[in-house]
């Protein structure tokens, strides 16, 4: 799975890092919550290339940032 460093990174610092595509450091991530129990579902994604993974079935309990919206136009990857 190519994003698991950055899935890593992400969980220990909340940032992305770099992307595992196209080497960008224009990386985001965001959250949409979907339940009033407060889950949801995430991303993590590249703004330069679009490519990204799925977080599904998040528990967003605890999230105090959201992030930013998700585009419609990432091509989520493995």
């Amino acid at each position: 799975m190519r994003w698991q460093k950055n899935l890593l990174c992400f969980a220990e610092n909340n940032t992305v890092g770099k992307c595992p595509y196209c080497s960008s450091q224009n990386t985001a991530f965001g959250y949409r919550k979907i339940t009033a129990e407060g889950y949801g579902y995430g991303a993590i994604w590249c703004n330069d290339c679009r490519k990204g993974y799925f977080l599904d079935r998040a528990d967003l309990r605890q999230i105090k940032n959201l992030g930013e919206n998700i585009p419609e136009d990432i091509s989520f990857t493995d």
